[in-house]
């Protein structure tokens, strides 16, 4: 039987002092953004994702933009080693120069197409933040059973994402989504459909539910697991 662990963390490592932090090792219009964000995706929700993660082990951030909530996540997690996911290699270096100005030695950066499965050989779990609706739906499709193959059996995946309703929720969400990046397209799905597409993937336990915060996004989150192989009798 497994014992249970009391984990204290120092006062500089709770949530309201990281987010206040954290935005301070980026330039100015980054910090600006990054404190935007964790208004956005405040404490709660990162709350939310963390309680997925295991204790030890490496987790990848699959899009994980300039590092903010990864950089957040292994501060929270220091005995888990964090692998940040991302396309644009201007964001990877910014998240490098951020870890190293934090002094987070349990993170690292890569600079990849996330659907291509450029990820660490095995690694014991993943998670995306806003990251599927950017997505077309085969590449979308294609990152899930790559996260899938790469995951230790037992192995967790968090999705926090965009539900289609209440519709207009949705449109707030698709303005503001538009307004930070014009030239995107964007791709949302229902979150059964999200639960669909894991379950194709071999996903098993899945669970899905609403995150709410004081400004009107329908945002949701979603976790399953690769299921372990049976026991050898």
């Amino acid at each position: 039987m497994r014992s249970a662990r009391l984990n204290i963390l120092e006062p500089e490592f709770s949530s309201d002092r990281l987010s206040s932090r954290i935005p301070r090792a980026y330039s100015f219009v980054s910090a600006i953004y990054s404190r935007l964000r964790f208004r956005i995706i405040p404490r709660q929700m990162l709350e939310s994702i963390e309680q997925h993660l295991p204790e030890t082990g490496t987790v990848v951030d699959v899009g994980c933009g300039f590092g903010l909530f990864t950089l957040y996540l292994a501060m929270r997690r220091p005995q888990c080693h964090f692998v940040g996911v991302e396309l644009s290699e201007k964001r990877v270096t910014q998240a490098r120069m951020a870890a190293a100005k934090l002094q987070v030695r349990n993170a690292s950066f890569i600079c990849a197409e996330s659907s291509s499965g450029n990820f660490p050989d095995r690694f014991h779990a993943a998670y995306c933040i806003d990251l599927l609706h950017h997505m077309p739906p085969q590449a979308a499709d294609q990152l899930l059973e790559r996260l899938y193959q790469g995951l230790e059996p037992g192995g967790t995946i968090v999705i926090k994402d965009i539900n289609t309703h209440p519709r207009l929720m949705l449109w707030f969400t698709f303005l503001l989504d538009w307004l930070v990046n014009p030239k995107d397209s964007f791709y949302y799905r229902h979150a059964s459909t999200w639960q669909e597409r894991l379950t194709e993937a071999g996903f098993a336990s899945l669970y899905v539910y609403p995150l709410r915060n004081l400004l009107p996004y329908p945002h949701f989150l979603l976790t399953g697991r690769k299921p372990a192989p049976p026991a050898q009798q």
